[in-house]
Formats: C-alpha cells, sequence, structure tokens
C-alpha cells in the first residue's frame, strides 16, 4: 500500500460516497458471493425483506440493552429480534456513525454536520445539539466519547469538541495541521488520565484542561483493551499495542492480508479478533498459546463498514451496500457424526438413543441402517433395508419399522427377537409404522391403516382403531392416546371404546409421566394432556413461535425435551408446571421440517436432520450470555426500550397501570419468567398476558419492581424499579388540605378569643394596677391581630404552597402556635423568661418568611439559672424584635441578632445587639454609658425606635414619635414592677446606637416564677 494511501482514506465517508457515484468504488457482489459461509458460524443475511430498506448502511452498534443500531443513507435502524424497525425521530438524516456514550445516551452523527443526542430508553426525547456559531462544523463528527462528565466529539476538520451537558457550555480544541491537512480525529480512547486520539498524521495526548502534544506520528486507530491497561490500535503498519514508549506493531499488514484500511475491528475473545475491511473482506483472526495465528477470510469482496457483538454473542457485521450478516460464533461446537470409515451422514431417516444414552440407532438412505456405541465409539450395521422408524422399548430392546412390516431386535445378545409382516395378525402394514409404544408385552403401532395393540406372547391384536394414525402411546391403567391427522383421542383397551376426543391434527406424542402426555400439532401449537382429568391446554400462550406447525418432540431428561416445528428446534423444560423454552442454534441448513430427531448423549444434545448428525455440547447453550435485560426510562413515553425480552410499552390512566408484554425472538428468551410485585410486597407475581393490568393506583407514590427469573438455575436477575407517581383531585391536593386547614385554625383562633375575651370582660379586677396593665396588654395583643397581620400570613402560605407544600406545613404549624400563645396568654400578668424566648423564636421565623429576611440568629444565657424560673412580663421581647427586623435589615436584607441574658446582682438583664455585620461588642455585663459608646442624640434617632431611658419621664413628646409597641413595652415594664412591689426605676429600658450597633438593654428585678 502507498504511504498516503491510508492518510487520504481514512474515516471520510464523504470521499467514499463521492468515488461511490462516481463508479470507482470498490464494491461487494452479493451474487456472486455465497449466501452462507462456512457452517460452523451460521451466518444469516438480512436486506430489504427483513425490514432494513435503506441502501447503504455505513455501520451498526448494539446499545446497552442489547438492541443492534444500523446507520444508514436515510436514518437509523433498530432490530427487535424480528424486523429491523426505522427510527422515525432519525428518518431522512444520513448517519456517518453513532456511538453510545454511557448506559442510555447515543451520539448520532450524520453528513449534514449536525449531532443528535438519542436517549435509547426514551426515544422522545431525542435532540439535536446546538453548537455556537464561532464553532459550527465545516465537515462532519467522526467520533465522540463521554470523559470526565463531558461529551468529547472529534471532527474530520482536526477538531476536538467538549460538550458540558451540566451547563451546555461548549469548548474547542484545534490540533495542529501536517502540511495544511487537518489532522481527523476518526477514534477516541482513554487510558489513564489522558486520551489518546487517533486519526490521520499521527496518534495524539490530550491532557486535559487543553494541552494536545503528539504521541507517535502514524496512524491508529483504537478499539477497546483486549485486557486490562491493554490499548490496541490499527496503524499504517499493521495491528499494533499500545505501550509506554508508543505503538508496537503486533500483526503486520502482510501477516493479516491486508491491503485497504480497515474500518472497525472487535475483540471477540482475548485471542480473537475480528477485522472488518474496506476491500479486504471480513478477517477473523485467533492465536494459539505459542502465538501462531490464523486468519479466516469471509466475502473478500464486499465493503465493510462496522462490526459489533449482542449479549447473545453473535457478531453483527455491516456492509457499504450488501446489507447485515450475522455470524453466531457457538456453531463451531457443533460437529458432525461420521460412520466408522469417516463419511459423513447423509440422508438420515431417522435416529433414536437408548434411554441410558449409550446406544444409538440411526438409518440413513446412503448409509444403511447402524447402530452405534457411544462408550466403546464402534458402529454395527444391523441391515441394508430401509428403515423409516425405530424406537427403543426398553435400554436393549430395539423396535426397528420396515416399509413391509416391523422387527425386534436385542442389542445386548445381538439378536433378532421377532419379525413381524402384519400377515401374523390379518393386518397391512404398509407403508411402514409412523410411531410405537411398548409396555409390559403390548406393543402399540400407529399407521397409516390404523391404531394396533399387539399382545408380543400371543401374538394378537387386543386392541385396534380403524383410520389413518400419526402417533400413539400408553397411558395409566387401561387407557391409550392416539393422535390422528383430524383428532386426538383418548380411548379404553378394556372397555374397547373412546372415551374423548378432540378434533386437532396430531403429529406426534411423548409421555411427560404415568398421566400426562406432551402432543405437537400442526395448527393448535404444543399441548399438554392430562388423561386423569381429561383436560387439554397449551404450554405457551404467550410464545410468538406458538402459530407455527410442531412435528416433533422427545423426552431427554425428567425435565427437558426436545421439540421441532416448522420454525426451528428448541429445548422445552417442564418443572413445577412452569414452562420455559430454548432456541437451539440451528445452523440455518437445519431448520424446519428436515429435522428428524433431537436426543440428548449425556451432556451433548444430538440432531439428525436429512442432511446427517451433528452434536453440541448443552453447556454451549446455557452459557451464552442471553439474560434478558429490564429498563425502564419514563412512563409515558411512546416507547420505552426495555431490552430483547419483555416490557415495550407502559401506559398509565388515572387508575389503573398496564403493561404490555413482547417476546422478541433471541435464543433462550423463554428460559426467563417476567414477575413484579408493588411496594415491596413479599410476593412477586408472575406477568403471563399480552396486556396485563398491574394495580389500581391510588394517588400518591407507588412503587413497581421487575425481574426475570431464571427458570432453569432458579436465579433471579437484578431487579428495575419503576416509581410512578399519580396526581391526586384537587380537593386531595396537599395545598388545598393546607389552605383548608389554615381556614378553619383562623376560625377557631376567633373562636376562642372571642368566647376568652367575653368571660375576662366578666372578670372584676381585683386592684386598678392589674386592671391597667390587662388593658395594655390586649392593647399589643390588638396590634398584633390586625387584619393586616393575618393578611400578610395567609399570603405567604399561598407563595408557600406553590413553592414547597413542606414548606407551607411548617410555616402553619408556627402560625398556629404563635396565635395559641398569644390568645392563651394575652391576660397572664407573668410568664417564664423560657416561654417568651421559645415564642420569639416562631415569631422571627414567621416575620423573616413573610418579609423575605436573610436573618442570623443566637442566643446565650450566661445566669446559670433556668430560665423557665424567671418571671417577666407577658409579650415584653416582641416589640423590640419588631423594630429590630423593621429598621435593623442591609439593602440586601440581612440581619443579624445576638441576644444574651444576664443576672446582676438582684437584676435581670436582656440585651439585643442588632447588626448585620459581625459584632465586636463584648458582652460584659457591665452596662455603657452612652457618652464612652458614642450614642448619637437621641432626637436625632430614627422614628419608632425608642430613645435612651435616662430622660424617658421627661420625653413623652419624643416617646409619642417612637413605636407603639415600645411605648406600650416601656408602661407595661413600670406598671409591672410596681405590681410587684417594687420602685419604678427609669432604666428598666434603654435603645440606641452604641458604636456600629444598635444595642437595647432590658432591666427587670428578679422574680421568680411561680
Amino acid at each position: 500500500m502507498r504511504p498516503g494511501s491510508f492518510n487520504r482514506r481514512f474515516c471520510h465517508l464523504a470521499l467514499i460516497l463521492g468515488l461511490l457515484l462516481a463508479g470507482v468504488a470498490v464494491k461487494g457482489n452479493a451474487a456472486d458471493s455465497p449466501l452462507f459461509g462456512p457452517t460452523d458460524l451460521g451466518i444469516q443475511r438480512f436486506g430489504h425483506a427483513d425490514g432494513l430498506t435503506a441502501t447503504t448502511t455505513y455501520g451498526l452498534g448494539v446499545s446497552d440493552n442489547g438492541n443492534l443500531w444500523v446507520y444508514s443513507n436515510i436514518g437509523v435502524y433498530r432490530y427487535n429480534g424480528f424486523q429491523f424497525q426505522s427510527l422515525p425521530q432519525l428518518a431522512g438524516k444520513e448517519v456517518i456513525h453513532a456511538v453510545m456514550v454511557n448506559d442510555s445516551m447515543k451520539v448520532v452523527m450524520s453528513f449534514d454536520n449536525s449531532i443528535t443526542l438519542v436517549n435509547t430508553r426514551n426515544l422522545s426525547q431525542t435532540r439535536e445539539l446546538v453548537l455556537p456559531d464561532s464553532m459550527q462544523l465545516r465537515s462532519f463528527a467522526l467520533s465522540a466519547l463521554e470523559y470526565e462528565n463531558k461529551l468529547f466529539i472529534g471532527t474530520s476538520d482536526g477538531r476536538l469538541l467538549i460538550f458540558n451537558p451540566s451547563t451546555e457550555d461548549w469548548d474547542q480544541i484545534l490540533l495542529p495541521t501536517d502540511r495544511g491537512s487537518p489532522r481527523r480525529i476518526g477514534f477516541m480512547y482513554p487510558t489513564g488520565e489522558r486520551l489518546l486520539l487517533g486519526g490521520t498524521n499521527g496518534t495524539w495526548v490530550f491532557d486535559p484542561p487543553d494541552n494536545v502534544r503528539p504521541l507517535q506520528l502514524e496512524d491508529a486507530v483504537f478499539s477497546k483493551p483486549a485486557a486490562e491497561n491493554d490499548g490496541w490500535g490499527i496503524t499504517r503498519n499493521g495491528f499494533a499495542r499500545m505501550t509506554d514508549t508508543g505503538l508496537e506493531v503486533v500483526y503486520s499488514n502482510e501477516t493479516l492480508g491486508l491491503t485497504s484500511l480497515v474500518t472497525q475491528h472487535l475483540w471477540v475473545t482475548d485471542q480473537e479478533l475480528w477485522l472488518a475491511t474496506q476491500a479486504d473482506g471480513l478477517k477473523i483472526v485467533t492465536a494459539d498459546s505459542q502465538g501462531e495465528i490464523r486468519v479466516e477470510t469471509f466475502f473478500e469482496d464486499m465493503f465493510f463498514t462496522g462490526i459489533a457483538r449482542d449479549p447473545s454473542g453473535a457478531v453483527w457485521v455491516s456492509t457499504l451496500n450488501d446489507g447485515i450478516f450475522k455470524f453466531q460464533p457457538w456453531f463451531r461446537s457443533f460437529r458432525d457424526v461420521k460412520t466408522a470409515d469417516n463419511v459423513p451422514l447423509q440422508q438420515v431417516v431417522f435416529a433414536d438413543i437408548s434411554a441410558d444414552g449409550r446406544y444409538s440407532i440411526i438409518s440413513s438412505r446412503f448409509n444403511k441402517t447402524r447402530l452405534y456405541d457411544h462408550r466403546n465409539d464402534s458402529w454395527q450395521t444391523l441391515t441394508d433395508a430401509n428403515v423409516e422408524y425405530a424406537r427403543w422399548m426398553n435400554e436393549s430392546t430395539l423396535f426397528l419399522a420396515r416399509s413391509n412390516g416391523f422387527d425386534l431386535y436385542d442389542v445386548g445378545s445381538r439378536q433378532w427377537l421377532q419379525q413381524y409382516t402384519g400377515a401374523e395378525f390379518n393386518i397391512f402394514i404398509q407403508p411402514p409404522v409412523k410411531q410405537a409404544d411398548y409396555r409390559d408385552n403390548l406393543i402399540a403401532i400407529a399407521t397409516p391403516n390404523g391404531s394396533f395393540v399387539i399382545n408380543r406372547q400371543t401374538n394378537r391384536i387386543v386392541f385396534s382403531l380403524p383410520n389413518r394414525a400419526t402417533a400413539i402411546g400408553f397411558a395409566a391403567a387401561d387407557r391409550l392416546i392416539v393422535g390422528q391427522p383430524n383428532r386426538l383421542l383418548v380411548a379404553s383397551m378394556d372397555a374397547q371404546q373412546d372415551l374423548i376426543s378432540w378434533d386437532i391434527n396430531v403429529n406426534d406424542l411423548i409421555a411427560i409421566d404415568s398421566t400426562s402426555f406432551l402432543i405437537a400439532t400442526a395448527n393448535n401449537g404444543l399441548l399438554r394432556l392430562n388423561t386423569d382429568s381429561m383436560v387439554l391446554d397449551t404450554l405457551h400462550a404467550v410464545n410468538p413461535l406458538r402459530n407455527q406447525s410442531w412435528t416433533l418432540v422427545r423426552k431427554l431428561s425428567d425435565s427437558l425435551y426436545g421439540v421441532a416445528g416448522s420454525m426451528g428446534a428448541y429445548l422445552l423444560r417442564l418443572d413445577h408446571g412452569k414452562t420455559a423454552f430454548y432456541d437451539i442454534p440451528l445452523r440455518p441448513v437445519s431448520l424446519g421440517q428436515t429435522l428428524r430427531d433431537i436426543r440428548l448423549v449425556g451432556d451433548y444434545v444430538w440432531m439428525s436432520t436429512g442432511d446427517g448428525v451433528v452434536q453440541f455440547p448443552l453447556e454451549t447453550l446455557f452459557n451464552l450470555n442471553l439474560q434478558p435485560v429490564v429498563q425502564v426510562s419514563q412512563l409515558f413515553a411512546d416507547e420505552i426500550e426495555m431490552g430483547r425480552h419483555a416490557l415495550t410499552r407502559l401506559d398509565a390512566d388515572i387508575s389503573q397501570l398496564r403493561v404490555e408484554l413482547s417476546n422478541t425472538g433471541y435464543p433462550n428468551a423463554d428460559r426467563y419468567m417476567l414477575q413484579f410485585r408493588q411496594n415491596s410486597a413479599d410476593e412477586w407475581v408472575e406477568l403471563t398476558q399480552p396486556t396485563v393490568v398491574l394495580a389500581q393506583l391510588a394517588a400518591g407514590n407507588s412503587s413497581f419492581e421487575f425481574r426475570f427469573l431464571d427458570l432453569l438455575t432458579g436465579n433471579s436477575v437484578s431487579p428495575v424499579t419503576l416509581d410512578i407517581f399519580k396526581s391526586p383531585l384537587w380537593w386531595q391536593t396537599p395545598a388545598f388540605l393546607a389552605f383548608l386547614g389554615t381556614i378553619l385554625l383562623l376560625l377557631g383562633i376567633t373562636v376562642t378569643y372571642t368566647v376568652q375575651q367575653r368571660i375576662q370582660q366578666r372578670k372584676v379586677a381585683s386592684f386598678e394596677r392589674a386592671d391597667k396593665i390587662r388593658k395594655l396588654e390586649r392593647v399589643a395583643v390588638t396590634q398584633l391581630l390586625t387584619s393586616h397581620y393575618v393578611f400578610n400570613a395567609l399570603t405567604t402560605i399561598r407563595a408557600l404552597m406553590r413553592k414547597s407544600s413542606d414548606e407551607a406545613l411548617d410555616y402553619i404549624g408556627r402560625f398556629a402556635k404563635v396565635i395559641r400563645v398569644l390568645v392563651d396568654q394575652s391576660f397572664e400578668i407573668d410568664v417564664d423568661l423560657q416561654s417568651e424566648l421559645d415564642w420569639i423564636d416562631d415569631y422571627l421565623t414567621l416575620e423573616s418568611t413573610n418579609r423575605g429576611i436573610e436573618l442570623d440568629y443566637s442566643f446565650e444565657n450566661t445566669t446559670g439559672l433556668d430560665l423557665e424560673d424567671i418571671a417577666i412580663p407577658s409579650f415584653t421581647l416582641q416589640p423590640v424584635y419588631e423594630n429590630a427586623l423593621l429598621y435593623g435589615t442591609d439593602d440586601e436584607g440581612r440581619i443579624k441578632l445576638r441576644c444574651r441574658v444576664e443576672k446582676n446582682e438582684d437584676t435581670i438583664e436582656i440585651i439585643l445587639i442588632n447588626s448585620v455585620y459581625e459584632s465586636q461588642y463584648k458582652f460584659d455585663g457591665s452596662g455603657t454609658n452612652h457618652q464612652q459608646a458614642g450614642i448619637a442624640d437621641p432626637h436625632d434617632q430614627p422614628d419608632g425606635l425608642l430613645m435612651s431611658g435616662a430622660d424617658m419621664a421627661s420625653k413623652e413628646d419624643t416617646l409619642k414619635k417612637g413605636s407603639v409597641g415600645l411605648r406600650l413595652m416601656h408602661d407595661r415594664l413600670r406598671n409591672w414592677v410596681a405590681f410587684h412591689g417594687i420602685k419604678v426605676d427609669d432604666s428598666l429600658l434603654e435603645s440606641g446606637a452604641e458604636g456600629s450597633w444598635w444595642v437595647t438593654r432590658i432591666r427587670v428585678p428578679f422574680i421568680p416564677y411561680e
């Protein structure tokens, strides 16, 4: 290959498209290519007939839930197990590439330079990313990767675009150019704390946040590592491993037989590498323990554009113009059974295996009828005659049906026991016996001329039925099960009559146990018959393969059966009343009616077809990674991607949740039972019907868990939780209930206050001073319970309901406590200081919320006393705090309040400091002289704040200008002190500026609260 050819062609599909239009690009010829490659890879091809209507496919990928995505010239297709479906969200886009960047997000890059984010779990959330004008793409994007919680996108013009989903911000880094040619960023690979950028003109290293430096000037694209910390890349000279010093070529182009660009590569195992190339076909590279490699090539004349592996182990490859191919690597475990002279068996008519698994009887058109001893690996020719049917009567006795009779052969003695032509019983056996069964000395045979039960000892027919028979079997007691082309019947041999019958076309039947049979029908699916209850039921009502014609059933073990139909062969597990299907991955040439028999020999499944006999280990099937996936993203989405099997749609109305089930037909899909439970219930419930009503949904939150139970192992796949919130009716909403509660609360407060007021009015004051105190307190309460205050509270409650019901409920609770205390203590003379401070806490919270104030409040008690033992007048502190909130906030609505209680001899002093800044005031209990503290002239203080109490009695005019609450507070303090028989001191209340702070002091005599 010329040195510059790699650079010109690397990851530039726009140029490839131009070459195609010019008629010079490499193109595969489907007509000249075999439809199927070697049978040991089970290759299948998909195209227009499978729903893939695109003429050009640029690549493919597998999402985290196992679904296959194909990128084409007319959009994106998704494979559901049966058909390819076009995604309407991306219809018409010429998609060049797409990358899964996390568990649910796929980045789709198109030739129109657009970048689309697709949520694979909820397609309705698909959106196109909008680039800033300065970063608009001049060419299409080539690669994408999620790295450090950001989306990195490599472009064909050498730019690394970085998108931050949390902020919706973009950034870009330009790679240096080489001789004017941009460095196309085709692949990105994270390693440690750096990001490797592979593209034309070399390999580069991106060190966050913005350092880009060359690592090795050689073209390279990277794959996921085959082992930990082991990155691999395709370079100009071959396939290389990343080391500390650069790229070390391990497999050269000459070794791999490469003459063209490798578009994509995939590690299937640590020793198996698959390469999709542009002109060298699909290459499979394997290496043994000595490092010797083997290269297999498929479809050399096709242009391959992508490669991916699904969870089942199948490898999918896309071609530019020849459709999609599926490779099934596990088919390599199939082995053809050959005769002693190493000749493959051909035109097999039947095969059967003894119950102990030692002997196989095989008849073919070309290889006669042979007996194979598995233990000794030896063959024996039994007869040269055409044997059309064989059945083991027991471990050593064989029943062989010829074209003109049947024989019994003893394998142990290697002798013929009996040979019958039918003349012995006066019956005509031609064409041959279709099926036979054996019990004690009785032999039951189904022939085109009728059904017969023969006693071997007497050579007499003990029971017979006319009409053509296709299947027969002994049931418990004297009952006989007979299948006919248009009827299934149960007969009594003793009574010589039919007991019951059904209009069913029967092809085959086998006994499950003494009272039940498994029945294969042409048009009614697989059935199970209970001969005691005479109940006939289907085994697979939900299985999508139920409508096929079932031709064969075989018992492999106590719970495992082999069944075959017009669409393929399956393993069927019947255990504890449960049914599970496992799709046997037959080679395409062996599908359908050619299947003659399925048997279990040790750990191997043997299948005989018209093309031969093959065997494969049972563990090959069960070891495949076929666990289905449940993923729930959004309840009301049009379609929810749930994986290969199970939930495809969730619909909810006001009262119920319905789930629609689907089986997408992947191998082993029916190995798992879908179950659910609601709100962590103890019991899991099976979902069996196509549409199921899970539960009646109550208002509020409901939790549903879905899981798959593996019927083979009994293990369960980790459950997935779906949380559903059903909106309540308007009268059930927390906001309405909170509002109604507030109205009832206010009504109760009003009634209670009115009743208490009337009762109190009837009381006669014991003395004049107490009556005056109560009047002042009622004035204070009335001042608080104004219509304006209540209106503000209700307005705040309504605003909080819209924001948060929890905050609204907390506000209502505090409001109720404040009103209750106002009512209860409005006629009390003394209260304890602790109750007063608790009430103030609620009051501050309400007021700061009403006014939108950012409050910083703290309290300190240095008295050494329990505040519940200190008496003060009720509602003493409220006016001080109210004024602090009114006049002590800064321009940004912030305020800091510090409260301290001190005891000086026989006096209790309550000090409140108001400042929006960090206070430097020291609580030393010494008091502060106005002149020393720099207190301003009282007449210069703002209206509404009480002046210094030194000359309070002589400044009545000044007080009238101040706060009504503070004026009342001053009067109440003097009356309260006098009520307790203590001389009135004008220094009971002081309030003024001290330095940069506003300080209020309340001094009252220490009076114990009783």
